[in-house]
């Protein structure tokens, strides 16, 4: 640790600051898609789980790094899941609980 003395970190030294966006609402597709197609100057990376009111049981993934930037399913929604084949592990199931969301039936959907 005692390389770290004296360090400027780089959130101060280049002025990097980061934000997480939570949603428990789908996005709207066709606004998502025209969005994601624009350029985000300033944006060095961005990733996390989107979920498209289109393919309400679909979770997508979106992923950004420089110039690169991509969207994939990447499966369903616990909600979306027969119970049957939900982990089996206790702490698994208690975090499935813990982030299940009613009235409306939505389950484990949100974008982050």
């Amino acid at each position: 640790m005692d390389s770290l003395v004296g360090h400027t970190p780089e959130t101060e030294e280049y002025g990097i600051a980061s934000f997480v966006y939570r949603a428990r609402r789908p996005f709207d597709p066709q606004r998502f898609e025209k969005w994601s197609q624009e350029t985000w100057p300033g944006v060095l990376r961005a990733k996390g789980l989107v979920w498209l009111a289109d393919e309400m049981e679909k979770a997508c993934f979106l992923q950004q790094a420089g110039v690169m930037r991509q969207t994939e399913d990447i499966g369903y929604w616990w909600a979306a899941v027969d119970k049957a084949a939900w982990p089996t592990d206790p702490s698994e199931r208690k975090e499935l609980q813990e982030n299940w969301r009613e009235p409306g039936g939505i389950g484990v959907r949100k974008s982050w």
